[in-house]
């Protein structure tokens, strides 16, 4: 009758170990999962209960923490593994790059938009600052044509949700 000693925390009390079964639905995952975790590991028994292996609950914790989140070493993965990790990564930063670049594109065009209003303000006041200063009818009705010619221009050009608040 060699029985092997319970389990026991390094304070002499008894360890909480959990079946594979018991591990997988306090985890939330699949046994297979929980097996083939246990196996990469090579996480021993820490005993037998009712003819099934169990492992210490600190031992599954520590896996969990190591496999649980996804973070693997990709070295180590099977190759078609790796190849779909890589490819999800990639695919990843490539989403994370264009975001990036439609909240510069954003910030550009609110920008363009603040720039041509104001160009616009100052261009409305241009032909009644010549006037003030000439006395030529002509050289004022070219300049108001040019200027309305220009403002019609520039709103043209501005970005249309720019447009929406005049």
């Amino acid at each position: 009758m060699n029985k092997k000693p319970k389990p026991t925390h390094r304070r002499g009390e008894p360890a909480v170990c959990l079946s594979i079964s018991e591990a997988a639905e306090e985890l939330g995952h699949t046994r297979e999962t929980i097996a083939r975790r246990i196996a990469r590991a090579n996480l021993e028994p820490a005993g037998v209960r009712r003819g099934y292996a169990v492992y210490r609950l600190r031992d599954l914790l520590a896996i969990e923490r190591t496999y649980g989140l996804g973070e693997q070493d990709p070295d180590s993965m099977p190759p078609f593994e790796r190849q779909a990790h890589f490819k999800a990564e990639s695919e990843r930063q490539r989403v994370n790059a264009n975001r990036a670049r439609l909240l510069q594109a954003d910030d550009a065009h609110g920008e363009w938009s603040r720039v041509v209003r104001e160009i616009d303000a100052h261009l409305e006041l241009l032909p009644a600052a010549i006037a003030a200063v000439t006395d030529s009818a002509a050289a004022l009705e070219r300049v108001e044509e040019r200027v309305a010619d220009l403002r019609k221009r520039l709103r043209a050009e501005r970005p249309a949700q720019a447009n929406d608040g005049d």
